[in-house]
């Protein structure tokens, strides 16, 4: 994450010292927002495998209470970076998330299903600059290979879902699966030029969704820097 401060100035005493030895113990760190670098870009929370679902039958004034702590600034947990499931229909945990393209042919006319949708605009009420981010922990069987063009269209509706039913602008998309690899050539081939002729431009992308084996990509990327152009 890129780190982000207005603070151009700290001293930082590192460890307690005498006080005949703390002045020359002092570090001064200069933090620049302006010099380039990793962002830091909040703390943020997973919505996904079910782990929701039940939230939005709570009555009110108790469920509008629990998302001012999660979301509301400065608030309770005032959480900035919100990712949610991209639902397919399977049990990606503790239960199922419907898709918003069951079959091929809703990809014409996709359903705001679901309660992701919901959660993710009760989110930016509370907190207008909230991230908005998705990921897919499985895919409905008519996508196929999840490095497929059918795919690519896949991702595209959900965010044509989320503009369309609850005027929502999603920050970014997991290009890969849940704790899964992600395929540079599907990327630049296929999801990166759909979600562009879609109308989502700036939605960015993230891959892989994995801290292990899978960070090869990087390794690919430094050897083809234009790749990331």
């Amino acid at each position: 994450m890129k780190i982000r401060c207005q603070m151009l100035m700290a001293a930082v005493l590192l460890t307690p010292l005498p006080a005949s030895r703390a002045a020359d113990s002092v570090k001064i760190i200069r933090v620049d927002a302006a010099s380039p670098g990793r962002v830091f870009e909040g703390i943020g929370a997973v919505s996904a495998g079910a782990s929701t679902r039940l939230l939005i039958d709570y009555p009110e004034p108790q469920r509008g209470q629990i998302l001012d702590f999660l979301f509301k600034p400065k608030f309770g947990a005032g959480f900035q970076h919100l990712k949610v499931e991209i639902g397919s229909g399977e049990n990606s945990t503790c239960g199922s998330e419907p898709s918003h393209v069951l079959t091929r042919d809703e990809l014409a006319h996709p359903k705001p299903r679901g309660y992701e949708f919901w959660f993710m605009a009760e989110a930016r009420k509370r907190n207008p600059r909230i991230i908005l981010d998705c990921l897919p922990w499985a895919y409905p069987r008519w996508v196929g290979d999840r490095f497929s063009p059918e795919s690519a269209e896949w991702f595209a509706a959900f965010l044509a879902v989320a503009r369309k039913h609850y005027g929502l602008e999603l920050d970014w998309v997991s290009a890969a699966q849940n704790e899964m690899g992600a395929d540079l050539g599907w990327i630049r081939q296929n999801l990166r030029p759909t979600l562009d002729a879609r109308g989502f431009p700036n939605v960015r992308l993230q891959a892989p969704d994995d801290d292990s084996e899978y960070w090869q990509i990087f390794d690919a990327l430094a050897k083809n820097p234009r790749w990331t152009d």
